[in-house]
């Protein structure tokens, strides 16, 4: 029996975990024989008879993903392929006002106006409440960001593209999190905090590169775990680092899922340990 880890392009990660598993880590698809065991570190790999194959399923981009997970009913970013027309929260009160104090002006303008404009008297006032409910409110358009289908570590956001291929409402989270789920169960989970010695970490994106990391093995939201495991079920996938974000109202939404993490220290100790274990189980089918 043989372990191969099988990326197609260079990964340090993969390189790593195939040592951790005294495999070997291939570029092209060895001659597998039965009883061998292929881990796919972001590749598809069709069945192969006596061959076990881990996270061999059909690979998606970014945005397929995305809405990949809300069909699936998974809470998670909404995405547009084309660049979204913006428009304030006020502009429709306000047109909706003017039409109305125009059709006020043009039937007082008449004798038999008078009642017809009285009957569109409540209207002018909900609609001028509804104005300074928004105002009251600060709404702002929403924001939009640019993205690549097959963006790493947030580059995309760190270096906007002058188009994107397609784009992300940004939203406001408090904080983010990486659960890493492996067949339905969490084998590690952590809190994105500040980087030591970068002293100036991007305010919202929170990659390694923005001047954040993964602090492992602390305190963890409620659901969390939970969440992560429908978004890799949703993608018809084994395992998958899970970013999770966390609203200023405590919900939680998925940000992405990574089928081919950055891993380091224990964390590929911990994926190692898990594929070995996965190794000497009996196949199951996989749960709907």
């Amino acid at each position: 029996m043989a372990i191969f880890v099988y990326r197609r392009t260079a990964s340090e990660s993969a390189r790593d975990l195939a040592t951790a598993l005294a495999g070997r880590k291939v570029k092209s698809l060895p001659r597998l024989r039965a009883g061998d065991h292929l881990v796919c570190w972001g590749e598809r790999v069709a069945p192969i008879t006596g061959v076990r194959i881990l996270n061999g399923g059909p690979l998606s981009n970014k945005f397929e993903d995305a809405v990949k997970l809300r069909q699936e009913r998974v809470p998670t970013i909404h995405v547009v392929r084309d660049t979204p027309r913006v428009v304030d929260a006020t502009t429709g009160i306000l047109a909706r006002l003017g039409v109305i104090v125009g059709s006020l002006q043009e039937y007082l303008g008449t004798p038999e106006g008078y009642d017809r404009a009285v009957g569109l008297f409540p209207d002018f006032v909900a609609a001028k409440q509804a104005l300074a409910e928004a105002r009251a409110r600060r709404q702002e358009p929403a924001e939009w960001l640019p993205r690549l289908n097959h963006h790493i570590g947030g580059n995309d956001l760190l270096h906007p593209p002058a188009r994107g291929e397609y784009y992300a409402k940004k939203e406001r989270l408090i904080r983010e999190y990486r659960v890493h789920s492996f067949c339905g169960r969490s084998i590690r989970t952590g809190t994105k905090v500040h980087r030591e010695g970068y002293y100036t970490p991007h305010e919202w994106v929170r990659s390694w590169d923005g001047g954040w990391r993964i602090a492992y093995d602390g305190p963890e939201k409620r659901g969390l775990r939970d969440l992560a495991h429908r978004a890799v079920r949703a993608l018809d996938l084994d395992f998958g680092a899970v970013d999770i974000g966390e609203r200023g109202d405590g919900t939680l939404i998925v940000l992405e899922v990574n089928r081919a993490p950055g891993l380091e220290g224990g964390t590929i100790t911990t994926y190692a340990r898990a594929i070995q274990q996965w190794t000497t189980q009996e196949p199951r089918t996989r749960r709907p």
